[in-house]
């Protein structure tokens, strides 16, 4: 029996679970990767998707995990859940590349950005492996996570840093942080497009403009989609670690070697830099902070 005839029969066991519970289903969609159907009660909906790939058959239910119709099919059928979203149901495109960045509420440290492309067995190795909004994630846990992305999404990545010299000499030229973000994910992306892994892009929304790779030949046939919180989606998700783990680096480099760091922007950010600027002169302070940055202008008048 082949893996599609195999994934076919699952799909047959699950309609036959839902219609003994008398619970309302779509007619079986085809696509690419998987089988999909859309069980309904009332104003729920729950997506069972059954893939079927080279190491074999996985089912995923997409939905909201504290309804009643979501927990009567995760008991019913047994299921790998690829997204828990309350109140929302997120549909994860099939082949697509998910873009985040890091870095730019922080005084020290490089602006860094990520990106990840995504298919449905790798989604669903990267959510065994722990991935989710990196902001959830404790720094340790962000670099063993990044590790594990790394191996899965071999090939398939792109991590681009900006440290703060290079930042800071790119924002005086351009005189806008979202300028500067659109140059740094458009580079990030390019980087991954020449191997032609998806037909969709789905970037963490950071203003009201596309970003200019979009309007390139390179990039003929893509969609993009620029969605708030886009850390729901499993690609972005995994590229918010893979840049989080790239700048936790920076920091443990500068501290390792005896600059005390840390990141935000608060008061005690402000006494660090104090304290480099008093140990280590005007002209080193720039190479390490992001000198647009309110801290910047209070310190340097001390």
């Amino acid at each position: 029996m082949s893996i599609r005839q195999e994934a076919e029969k699952k799909l047959a066991e699950i309609t036959e679970k839902l219609k003994e519970n008398e619970i309302s289903f779509s007619s079986p969609a085809q696509k690419q990767y998987n089988f999909e159907i859309t069980a309904t009660s009332y104003d729920e909906r729950v997506k069972i998707l059954v893939y079927f790939g080279k190491k074999g058959v996985k089912t995923v239910i997409q939905g909201n995990n504290v309804t009643p119709l979501y927990k009567d099919i995760d008991s019913l059928i047994n299921v790998t859940t690829i997204i828990k979203s309350p109140g929302e149901l997120i549909k994860e495109p099939d082949n697509y590349i998910g873009c985040d960045e890091t870095g730019k509420g922080d005084f020290f440290g490089p602006l860094v950005t990520a990106a990840v492309c995504v298919n449905p067995e790798s989604a669903i190795l990267l959510l065994k492996s722990g991935v989710k909004d990196s902001k959830k994630l404790s720094d340790n846990k962000i670099d063993e996570i990044s590790t594990k992305i790394m191996d899965i999404c071999a090939g398939k990545f792109y991590i681009s840093m900006l440290v703060p010299a290079e930042y800071n000499r790119k924002y005086s030229s351009l005189g806008n942080l979202n300028l500067l973000l659109d140059q740094l994910h458009s580079e990030t992306i390019k980087n991954l497009l020449p191997q032609k892994l998806c037909t969709e892009i789905i970037i963490d929304k950071f203003s009201k403009t596309g970003l200019s790779v979009e309007k390139e030949s390179i990039a003929e046939n893509l969609k993009f989609r620029y969605i708030e919180k886009g850390e729901r989606y499993i690609a972005v998700a995994a590229a918010s670690i893979l840049a989080r783990s790239a700048m936790n680096g920076w920091f443990d480099t500068m501290n390792a070697s005896g600059v005390n760091v840390a990141k935000g922007a608060g008061s005690n950010v402000d006494k660090l830099a104090s304290e480099i600027l008093r140990t280590r002169g005007k002209n080193f302070l720039p190479e390490i902070c992001k000198t647009h940055f309110k801290n910047y202008l209070k310190i340097k008048r001390f």
